[in-house]
């Protein structure tokens, strides 16, 4: 699908995104970003949290940074998305007597052509999302030019299992119910045909390890979850 496409999509179903990540992941999402969170240090200044759509994620992150002079950036291809991300940022500036925060923004943006400085970011993560980039090689690269040394890269994505008895589970799952409940929710019956099948499509685990690796970063590791359902995938730049 093209990147323009791609876009139309998600901003159609921007206002019930994070209600399709419950599903699709069988419930079992919050379990996984607590093991996501746990990848993150707190100490980072800097961060970028890649097609971030509802900030979901951002502020799951926000949360575990300690430093008060941090910065996190989110971005994503979905301006949809992002007024969701913006409205729930207000909300929470409310919150503490509209005292505005001055740590997170939300920009939208192409994540294989991002508009940073080289060298910037502590930590750079991805939370459901490298599986909808067009070019994920450019965007892996991307990810480490604008990435300090001893810059870390996360990245949590949904997978295809591997092993023929849980893939025909899942596979009877995503085509027989989740794509059904997903349009009766969104009324956008094709929009959950395209997230299943960019989940039938993403490479497996060795071989997007093996991509990551070979745009430069080092010590690339995956931790597979839920009978391979889901994915972290880390990396460092040397």
């Amino acid at each position: 699908m093209e990147k323009q496409n791609i876009e139309c999509l998600f901003d159609n179903i921007s206002a019930k995104y994070d209600i399709a990540n419950f599903f699709t992941s069988l419930g079992l999402e919050k379990l996984w970003r607590k093991k996501f969170s746990k990848h993150i240090n707190g100490n980072e200044k800097y961060i970028l949290d890649a097609c971030c759509g509802t900030g979901f994620s951002t502020f799951n992150i926000k949360n575990k940074i300690r430093a008060k002079d941090s910065r996190i950036f989110g971005i994503d291809f979905s301006e949809e998305m992002l007024e969701v991300a913006r409205y729930r940022l207000a909300k929470i500036n409310l919150n503490v007597k509209n005292v505005k925060n001055p740590d997170i923004e939300f920009i939208q943006g192409d994540v294989s052509s991002l508009d940073f400085e080289n060298n910037y970011f502590d930590l750079i993560t991805i939370v459901f999302g490298i599986r909808n980039v067009v070019d994920r090689k450019k965007a892996l690269k991307e990810f480490l030019r604008v990435s300090k040394p001893g810059g870390r890269l996360i990245i949590m994505e949904f997978n295809f299992p591997e092993k023929p008895f849980f893939r025909k589970i899942y596979s009877f799952y995503m085509n027989r119910i989740l794509i059904n409940i997903g349009g009766i929710i969104t009324k956008n019956k094709k929009a959950y045909q395209y997230l299943v099948n960019t989940i039938r499509n993403f490479p497996s685990v060795d071989s997007f390890l093996n991509l990551i690796k070979s745009t430069g970063w080092s010590d690339a590791e995956a931790e597979k979850l839920t009978f391979e359902t889901c994915t972290i995938f880390s990396a460092v730049k040397k």
